[in-house]
């Protein structure tokens, strides 16, 4: 009992600690050569095509497997629990993408469930989406554009640099000010979620990899990215899952 407290005040500090290095700019990854050649030598399997009803059918399958032990979690982490109630949309559209919104909606394109193998994947991309609701990223990045708007005006009023641009700008440091943070607390969430609801985390591993194989997300970070790099993502994943099969 007293390990596995331990592991769960472990485990809150590392994703605590995300906390502490909001800046776009920083990185908290030394992305090896090791893990550059595993990600473009990893063998992946060829993605599986669905149709539009598949992919509702595969999603609704993950989302009632999984929504339990994301209820659970989302309870340890907010107290309104409210956040703790989901609303999965499917949309026709080829891209491979998800994404959360407000009034906890989530959206999955019906080209991300025909561009992922194991059903493993696909359930890390619900949890992760899942847990930007349970993070409140959503309002979140919206308080941090308008702050960053009010900046710009601020500074277009003491400049005299046209107001647009400078407002626009303001706007979109805010949004994205902390969204890394956001992304890496987001995938611990969802690592949790998954190994409560039973998956197997070696396979939804293959999703990262193969976000960063299909150019979804970057290999390189840069200044001002909304997303972590690929091979920080992996690295992110694995240093998660120890903490968390530890337990």
């Amino acid at each position: 009992m007293k390990k596995a407290l331990l592991n769960r005040a472990k485990f809150l500090c590392l994703i605590g600690a995300v906390f502490l290095f909001s800046s776009n700019s920083f990185t908290n990854f030394k992305v090896s050569q090791s893990v550059l050649d595993e990600i473009n030598s990893f063998k992946l399997k060829k993605p599986i095509f669905r149709t539009k009803s598949e992919s509702e059918d595969l999603l609704n399958t993950v989302f009632e497997r999984i929504q339990d032990s994301a209820k659970e979690v989302c309870k340890e982490h907010v107290k309104n629990i409210d956040r703790c109630e989901w609303e999965l949309i499917v949309e026709s559209n080829n891209q491979f993408n998800a994404y959360a919104s407000e009034d906890n909606k989530i959206t999955f394109y019906t080209g991300l469930v025909r561009g992922v193998y194991y059903e493993e994947e696909l359930a890390f991309v619900v949890a992760h989406e899942i847990a930007h609701h349970i993070g409140n990223h959503i309002a979140e990045a919206k308080t941090k554009t308008v702050f960053g708007a009010v900046i710009g005006a601020i500074i277009t009023g003491s400049t005299g640099i046209p107001t647009g641009n400078i407002i626009l700008s303001g706007a979109n440091m805010g949004r994205l000010s902390g969204s890394k943070r956001q992304e890496l607390e987001a995938d611990a969430l969802s690592l949790e979620i998954l190994q409560k609801s039973g998956y197997d985390l070696e396979k939804s591993r293959h999703g990262i990899i193969r976000l960063t194989r299909i150019g979804v997300s970057r290999v390189n970070s840069v200044f001002m990215d909304s997303h972590p790099s690929g091979p920080e993502r992996v690295i992110w994943y694995d240093q998660v899952r120890d903490y968390l099969e530890d337990e």
